[in-house]
């Protein structure tokens, strides 16, 4: 192998494992390691961020500011995770992007998708084929084992702050 070609076959390798790598790098801070400033909770448990993001919030590039954001890092290798989601009234906007660990945005579940009932979502490994619980009104499976789940509740206005912190603790 000539070093060209050495050069090229990296450069593939490191195209193709970026975003693998740089989900994992935000998951490590937000769900594993507890001394990280920006640790959000274990896995599989609801991180509610009840104040706005800053340019000081440096863990995820593009994170909107206008917004407040809760976290689920979602471990599915042992068993399926649940969402239940609160009634949300109308005309709030709130939506749940689920993230598999390649990034990608493998479904969403939210006003412009679901609705804003309440409903509970089962988050599943790619070959699970359990029974489906009573009262799960989607199975959705990701690609992969770990993933993320990054839910947005719309702020109208800084007096508006308590009423998505009610949101965010349904």
């Amino acid at each position: 192998m000539t070093p060209d070609e050495a050069r090229a076959i990296a450069k593939e390798a490191y195209i193709w494992g970026y975003a693998l790598v740089d989900d994992y790098r935000i998951q490590h801070a937000y769900f594993i390691d507890t001394e990280h400033p920006e640790f959000k909770a274990p896995w599989n448990r609801v991180a509610n961020n009840a104040r706005l993001y800053t340019p000081a919030d440096t863990t995820i590039q593009t994170i909107n500011a206008d917004t407040l954001y809760s976290f689920v890092g979602m471990d599915v290798r042992d068993e399926p995770v649940v969402i239940t989601v609160p009634h949300v009234e109308a005309p709030r906007y709130y939506g749940i992007s689920l993230f598999d660990l390649w990034s990608f945005c493998f479904d969403m579940i939210g006003t412009r998708t679901t609705g804003n009932d309440a409903a509970s979502f089962m988050i599943t490994e790619p070959s699970w084929r359990g029974e489906t619980p009573t009262g799960i009104e989607k199975v959705i499976r990701m690609e992969t084992t770990l993933g993320t789940a990054a839910i947005r509740t719309q702020l109208f206005e800084p007096a508006d702050l308590d009423n998505v912190r009610k949101v965010q603790a349904g």
